[in-house]
């Protein structure tokens, strides 16, 4: 069954805290499941029972013939039907989540050798297939993962807006400039797109909750930036993101003074507050 994979990046990004894994992107996004959800969860799957039976039919529980035999992974082998028919013959789109890519075995691979890589940290697994590297994270380690798909059947767009915001000693007609010119970038966002603002703003939100607009698990007292900054997100519907969930202290901050002894939050990722739950 011929597949054009179109890959366009691999690479993996550590940070102190999380781990993101790139692999595998298409030109034309992240193929999933055309029903968007895994058909081999279980109980309580959305899968249709008839499309389930199809796929187990059609495809093979296996270990075999990968960099990672310690991972095993339901997928599309020669030993199925469909590997030797047309790929028009297949009812449904194409199958991406069942190959296992070279760029994932080494990724899988390398997660499972070098465990540090995640060991205790957050894993985002973007353009995940098959899942295989998002389950070598989890067994190499990793506190947390989410391996990350997009549906091709509801395609949409994302824009993103990285921001280096003015600092405290300006003058309020400079703050002002940059606000309104951050409101036309804003303005000229489709408002089907999901947003991000992502940077340094220079800015202190506070630990206190501003409903709609900030949790409670920021850092310090909120100052004159931040205060801009909030009305800012409440005149167009954002929401302080890394502000909704409980931290430690040495995982809030992002601005350590020269003597290292005052810490503060002034970097902050900014979403549209309808995508909230999707965070």
């Amino acid at each position: 069954m011929a597949l054009s994979p179109g890959w366009r990046v691999f690479a993996s990004f550590p940070m102190n805290r999380y781990v993101v894994l790139w692999k595998a992107v298409r030109s034309s996004g992240f193929p999933l499941f055309p029903w968007g959800h895994c058909p081999w969860r279980g109980t309580g799957s959305l899968l249709d029972p008839k499309m389930k039976a199809f796929l187990e039919e059609n495809t093979e529980v296996t270990s075999s013939g990968s960099l990672t035999p310690e991972i095993r992974l339901r997928l599309l082998t020669p030993r199925c039907k469909f590997w030797w028919e047309r790929a028009d013959l297949w009812p449904l789109r194409d199958p991406y989540w069942a190959i296992y890519w070279p760029g994932g075995q080494a990724l899988s691979r390398y997660l499972l050798d070098n465990p540090d890589v995640v060991r205790g940290k957050s894993v985002l697994d973007i353009g995940s297939g098959c899942g295989a590297t998002a389950i070598a994270a989890k067994m190499s380690g990793a506190l947390r993962i989410l391996a990350n798909d997009i549906d091709p059947s509801k395609p949409f767009s994302i824009t993103v807006i990285k921001v280096y915001a003015l600092t405290s000693n300006i003058e309020e007609a400079e703050v002002e400039r940059f606000y309104e010119d951050l409101q036309d970038l804003l303005e000229l966002t489709p408002p089907k797109d999901v947003l991000f603002i992502i940077g340094d703003w220079n800015a202190k939100a506070g630990s206190q909750e501003t409903p709609g607009v900030t949790g409670k698990f920021g850092l310090g007292v909120q100052n004159e930036a931040g205060q801009r900054l909030i009305e800012s997100c409440q005149e167009n519907a954002l929401v302080i993101a890394n502000t909704l969930f409980q931290q430690h202290k040495r995982r809030l901050y992002t601005w350590t003074s020269p003597d290292g002894q005052y810490q503060n939050q002034i970097d902050y990722i900014l979403c549209i507050q309808r995508w909230r739950r999707s965070i």
